[in-house]
């Protein structure tokens, strides 16, 4: 079951990791002994290995990444007692559905490790309620079971104690390129057979006093900076060549009616380093009130998708355009929405706090809550409200007829100006009042949250008067 590659990955980091610690006991910075503890090594198996039964035995050791309800918390370590069709009997006394479990743990081993004061290691799961983090580098102190939290530049943050038995972590010395994004260190040494312009400046920033680097031939590392470039057009480049469509003023008008252009930064700014497979990419953010958040991302990726599939597919994936005779790979543009994100820059534009008139005694003016959501995505778009109680069959019916148009709700509680307040902190663009009047017109008032404005309205025009307000037409 053990894979020989990732093993002999595992010995090179091992090899390195033990060259670094060798040196940091020499020069002091980490003590000569230190106490002997387990950890977990993960295997590092694709989701479909995991779900398989076949591929555990008794004694497979794994480890809960997060936490499973009911069966462990994030962090512990179990193993296979025996397999029966697709659960797993642990040795804490419960089974799991394999192919559930899959999502909620890792298959590996364990391993004894020396750990000395001074020493780096990094976690491999989340820990919230100790404030530890996945990818979070640490400092072992003297106190068994005590560490020293480090910020990404390698600075002191806070002690933390450490659950009992606590295995799920690993050396901090060594790690890939891409584990080590956004991390700073006084010393950093970088191993590389070959990198491109851009990656070797990002590379030897890493360090903020000394910095070296090893490759197996400086001949080769040289000739693949001159190849490999990593040259990238920036976004106004692509603009200004029209390489990418720019809003028609109608579009950009309509935009700004639910989200002003000054939320959201101008497009020099959204410039960002591309992948080296990508010819352009935008992040298009919105200032919520704590700061510029990322919506969406959109990435021109070329023909680097379509040619990696048709290489290892051995398909010619090419598309013939009959108007021209040519073949060509299509190109991909990806994007990629957050609707948690968007869902709250709807709400953080839509809410307001401002003065209005007030009833109250003693006031002219009190603060009004309300939710300047556009009509069409309230979730409240009408609400009927009757003036009394002695109308509320008739202001029901009316919502009734009003429900299969419009998103309604009724509102017959308290006094209207109290619900009119209500449907303004939920952000209800119009409410529809039937009063005692209505008996006798055939009318009602109808309410704009907005403005605050009030309109007489004939029941026999109102859904067209609400459809012309909410839809446009």
């Amino acid at each position: 079951m053990f894979d020989e590659r990732l093993a002999q990955a595992h010995d090179e980091g091992d090899k390195l990791t033990d060259a670094v610690r060798a040196k940091l006991k020499e020069s002091g910075s980490v003590a000569q002994t230190g106490r002997s503890v387990e950890g977990f090594r993960s295997w590092s198996k694709l989701k479909a290995w995991v779900q398989n039964p076949a591929n555990y035995a008794r004694g497979t050791t794994i480890i809960f990444i997060r936490n499973m309800k009911g069966i462990a918390l994030a962090g512990e370590v179990a193993r296979v007692e025996f397999v029966r069709g697709n659960y797993l009997h642990l040795d804490n006394g419960v089974r799991v559905y394999v192919k559930s479990a899959a999502y909620f743990i890792e298959v590996g081993e364990m391993r004894e490790i020396e750990l000395c004061k001074g020493d780096l290691i990094q976690f491999n799961v989340n820990l919230r309620d100790r404030k530890i983090y996945n990818g979070n580098i640490t400092m072992i102190t003297d106190v068994p079971g005590e560490v020293m939290m480090l910020h990404a530049d390698g600075k002191p943050c806070e002690l933390v104690k450490l659950p009992e038995e606590y295995a799920t972590f690993k050396y901090g010395w060594v790690m890939t390129s891409h584990k080590s994004q956004g991390r700073t260190a006084e010393n950093v040494v970088v191993a590389a057979q070959a990198l491109d312009r851009k990656a070797f400046y990002v590379t030897l920033s890493r360090g903020h006093k000394h910095m070296a680097l090893h490759c197996p031939e400086k001949e080769f590392l040289k000739q693949q900076l001159d190849f490999r470039i990593g040259d990238r057009l920036s976004v106004y480049d692509l603009v200004k060549d029209r390489q990418i469509l720019t809003l028609s003023q109608d579009a950009m008008n309509r935009k700004a009616e639910t989200l002003p252009d000054t939320t959201y930064k101008s497009i020099a700014e959204r410039v960002r380093k591309l992948a080296h497979y990508a010819k352009a990419a935008v992040d298009i953010e919105f200032k919520f009130p704590f700061g510029w958040g990322e919506l969406e991302g959109i990435h021109h990726r070329g023909t680097w998708d379509m040619s990696r599939h048709q290489e290892y597919s051995t398909q010619n994936l090419e598309y013939f355009d009959p108007a021209t005779g040519e073949k060509y790979l299509p190109t991909v543009v990806e994007t990629s929405v957050g609707l948690d994100r968007t869902f709250l820059a709807v709400l953080s534009h839509a809410y307001d706090e401002e003065k209005a008139p007030t009833k109250k005694e003693g006031m002219e003016e009190d603060v009004r809550i309300v939710l300047h959501l556009p009509a069409r995505i309230a979730p409240v778009q009408v609400a009927v409200m009757p003036l009394s109680k002695k109308l509320n069959d008739k202001a029901l019916a009316l919502r009734k007829e009003l429900w299969n148009t419009f998103r309604t709700e009724a509102d017959v509680t308290g006094n209207i100006g109290k619900r009119y307040r209500r449907q303004d902190e939920i952000g209800t663009p119009f409410c529809v009042t039937y009063d005692f009047d209505s008996e006798t017109d055939n009318a009602v008032t109808v309410r704009d949250r907005d403005t605050m404005a009030q309109e007489r309205v004939s029941l026999d025009n109102l859904k067209s008067y609400l459809s012309r307000k909410i839809y446009g037409f």
